[in-house]
């Protein structure tokens, strides 16, 4: 067997090593997806008490977020009550707010359009977590007009019943859909291929 042949079943027998350990750890974590889940499902069936009453944002948050999600969301929102406006600008159709955090040096720039209650915040929080930031929040409360959260900021991932409903379109889409083994064997299929290619062309391997 050539030294160049060598070489590629060398690279190829750790490519396969790393792979089987990705799928390995790729089970585990789906496993501790579903019992995550599970646990959330069973917990989302009870309303979480709210140590702040009679706010309409809180109220609707927790009709909509699974109870694991709302807790993180209330958590942001209790840190609102340390922020404040320092200034106030507007363009004839956004108002931009200059936030700034007690006790903490740095400021951060929300923008509000009372229209269509649209907010987004310089922060990008909500780009990273999928849920409003405390900047964004304390805006949208202190505005009068604001009673629930725009759809626009609650990702559909995070709402009550919707696993089941994905669980739903997906049992309609596939009656049996291919089983990670089958995955892994068409993936394996498909590397050894790459591989062969490989060994006829060592330019490939360059």
């Amino acid at each position: 067997m050539s030294e160049s042949t060598n070489s590629v079943f060398q690279q190829m027998s750790a490519k396969i090593s790393s792979l089987v350990l990705f799928v390995h750890y790729y089970e585990e974590q789906l496993k501790h997806i579903r019992e995550t889940e599970g646990q959330d499902d069973y917990s989302s069936r009870e309303q979480p008490k709210l140590h702040i009453l009679h706010n309409e944002i809180l109220t609707h948050a927790t009709s909509m977020y699974t109870y694991t999600i709302f807790k993180r969301f209330y958590d942001e929102f209790l840190q609102t009550v340390s922020q404040h406006i320092s200034s106030t600008a507007f363009n004839g159709l956004v108002y931009e707010y200059t936030l700034k955090c007690k006790g903490i040096q740095g400021e951060h720039t929300v923008r509000f359009n009372p229209i269509d209650f649209s907010v987004s915040c310089e922060c990008k929080f909500f780009e990273s977590k999928g849920w409003l930031c405390q900047h964004a929040l304390y805006v949208l409360n202190v505005n009068s007009s604001v009673s629930v959260i725009s759809f626009a900021y609650i990702l559909k991932i995070w709402t009550k019943g919707a696993k089941q409903e994905y669980m739903n379109d997906e049992s309609h889409e596939m009656s049996a859909g291919p089983s990670t083994f089958y995955r892994f064997s068409i993936l394996m299929q498909n590397t050894f291929e790459v591989m062969s290619l490989g060994v006829q062309d060592e330019n490939i391997m360059k």
